[in-house]
């Protein structure tokens, strides 16, 4: 089953075009078709969808925007991510460390590599274990 598209892919040319011809401001052509060399059409368009008018079919820019504010908005958005991140990999590791210590503590370092324990049970004797620990 092929499907089919009533909207034609685009160069980065002409996305460039599609976007200037829409009104957006304060950037070349040349510099627009850098940026989206590096970042995706449709993943700009998320931050481009504020400064349009979305209630018309050719979606115009807003008479106040500015490519500014929309990169702004996603170099914004990519350092939070990247600080979400960054601290989910703080929580990942503190509770892989207390996993590996419940682990060990209930069955030893040796049979540890050999047990077979639902992730369910390892995290109810995680709660057991760090819970009681941190209650005052």
């Amino acid at each position: 089953m092929s499907i089919s598209y009533a909207k034609p892919a685009l160069n980065l040319e002409q996305q460039a075009d599609l976007l200037l011809n829409r009104g957006l401001k304060d950037i070349s052509k040349e510099a627009l078709i850098t940026k989206l060399s590096s970042v995706n059409y449709y993943r700009l368009r998320g931050y481009t969808y504020a400064y349009q008018d979305n209630t018309v079919d050719d979606t115009p820019f807003l008479k106040n925007n500015s490519w500014n504010y929309i990169w702004n908005d996603y170099v914004m958005d990519s350092r939070l991510r990247s600080l979400i991140f960054e601290s989910i990999s703080h929580i990942e590791i503190a509770l892989r460390t207390q996993i590996e210590l419940v682990m060990s503590l209930s069955y030893g370092m040796k049979r540890m590599r050999t047990v077979s324990v639902r992730p369910i049970r390892i995290l109810k004797m995680c709660a057991e274990f760090v819970i009681p620990s941190i209650s005052p």
